[in-house]
């Protein structure tokens, strides 16, 4: 199959609120098409960990494998697209819902070829796509004349934009360079944009504003995001005391430590850790 024959046919369009989600993997039979409205966390791809926020979209292939983490205390308000990327099944027009490891049926899964270019997840910052999805879900709910005609047609325009955007980062290292050295340097406390950007040979500022379109969060955003995630790691999985995982994980002090947690949790690390509430899908 070529990128020239895409035709979606979409199975399902709805926004949806989540607090608790569920609390093992899910498998999906037929692509799958996500936009983050409000809330964030991450998702668990393939073994892979991405964070999410506002106007992050991600796009699933069949039989993808993927987890949802939520922040506690913020609801996840997200919308959902099932679909095929041909109309050869059109015929099947209910969803297909998801499945866990323990009832994952194989034969369920329409066989086609994917293009290349979708044969894989992708995540990215795309707020150019929110309009034209609310439009689909909208008109999918009210079922205008001609949603499904219409919705694919909208729907194969962001399929595109998720693709150049996504071709975009692939062009350059940079994003994939600022992450790892982010994730090798996040315990030291003096790490700065600025630090960041002289060790790649880049302004600050152009450096934050391409990790905000790869992530949806500024570059210091990221960075605090990245050290509160491995803050939790370790009240999770040790018995370290506040103040060592404060050290540990690049804060100056406990009390600034307390404070970045409860703003991204609404928890403190102690109610965190005695709770050890991860809301998984």
């Amino acid at each position: 199959m070529t990128l020239a024959e895409i035709n979606p046919h979409i199975r399902y369009a709805r926004i949806h609120e989540f607090t608790h989600m569920r609390t093992v993997p899910s498998i999906c039979y037929d692509c799958r098409l996500f936009y983050i409205k409000d809330g964030s966390g991450s998702i668990m791809i393939d073994g892979n960990s991405y964070p999410y926020s506002p106007n992050i979209a991600i796009f699933l292939p069949p039989k993808s494998h993927y987890q949802f983490f939520i922040e506690y205390g913020t609801p996840l308000q997200i919308m959902i697209f099932d679909f095929d990327l041909i109309h050869t099944y059109a015929h099947l027009k209910d969803s297909f819902g998801t499945a866990t490891e323990k009832n994952f049926k194989p034969e369920r899964v329409l066989r086609y070829d994917l293009p290349v270019e979708f044969s894989k997840g992708m995540v990215m910052a795309a707020p150019q796509l929110y309009e034209s999805l609310k439009k689909i879900s909208r008109n999918f709910l009210t079922k205008k004349t001609y949603y499904r005609e219409t919705g694919s047609a909208m729907l194969k325009w962001c399929l595109f934009e998720l693709l150049r955007e996504s071709a975009s980062d692939q062009e350059s290292p940079l994003i994939r360079a600022i992450m790892d050295f982010v994730h090798k340097n996040y315990q030291d406390p003096t790490l700065s944009n600025e630090r960041i950007a002289k060790a790649l040979h880049y302004h600050p500022y152009y450096i934050s504003q391409r990790v905000k379109q790869s992530t949806g969060k500024t570059l210091n955003q990221y960075l605090q995001y990245y050290r509160i995630r491995m803050a939790k790691n370790l009240l999770i999985t040790t018995d370290l005391d506040i103040n060592t995982i404060s050290w540990k994980c690049g804060f100056n002090s406990s009390a600034y430590f307390i404070k970045i947690f409860k703003q991204q949790t609404a928890l403190t690390p102690k109610q965190f850790r005695k709770s050890q509430l991860e809301l998984i899908f």
